[in-house]
């Protein structure tokens, strides 16, 4: 298992090579190895179920199959953050709502975005600094933080 035989000949059995698996007994070529589904990768070689393909981090996305590490996950935008394992597109990076920010990358939870400080306001989610809240108009004002 996790081997597949290329030749006919006496030879050794060859291990899928990184990013596949094969759970199947007695394959005679590399095409029976199947890749690692999107949101996920495998460094390992000879490996014999889709369980051993790893989950892209949190805050992180990867839409291809049969990737071989963790780098060939996408990180997340800044203004975004996406909280779960195996994430498979962008779609699944989340905006920071309106009268928060994030400049960072790859943010994992909404508690890494910032609220906009007080005497400012936001209305759009995504922000990705500080600069991106507004100040409060001529006349008036506000204490809190965070205003949308």
């Amino acid at each position: 298992i996790g081997t597949a035989m290329e030749q006919s000949e006496f030879s050794d059995c060859i291990f899928c090579e990184s990013g596949k698996f094969l759970s199947g007994w007695g394959m005679t070529a590399a095409s029976g190895c199947s890749m690692c589904l999107e949101g996920t990768y495998l460094s390992g070689t000879g490996l014999i179920d889709k369980s051993n393909c790893s989950l892209c981090h949190a805050g992180t996305y990867q839409t291809g199959s049969g990737m071989v590490a963790d780098t060939n996950c996408t990180i997340c935008e800044s203004g975004k953050y996406q909280s779960n394992l195996g994430g498979k597109g962008e779609t699944e990076c989340k905006d920071c709502p309106a009268g928060k920010y994030q400049s960072g990358l790859g943010m994992q939870v909404e508690l890494n975005c910032s609220l906009c400080f007080a005497g400012k306001y936001q209305h759009m989610p995504g922000i990705t600094n500080p600069n991106g809240c507004f100040p409060c108009s001529a006349g008036k004002y506000s204490s809190a933080s965070g205003l949308n």
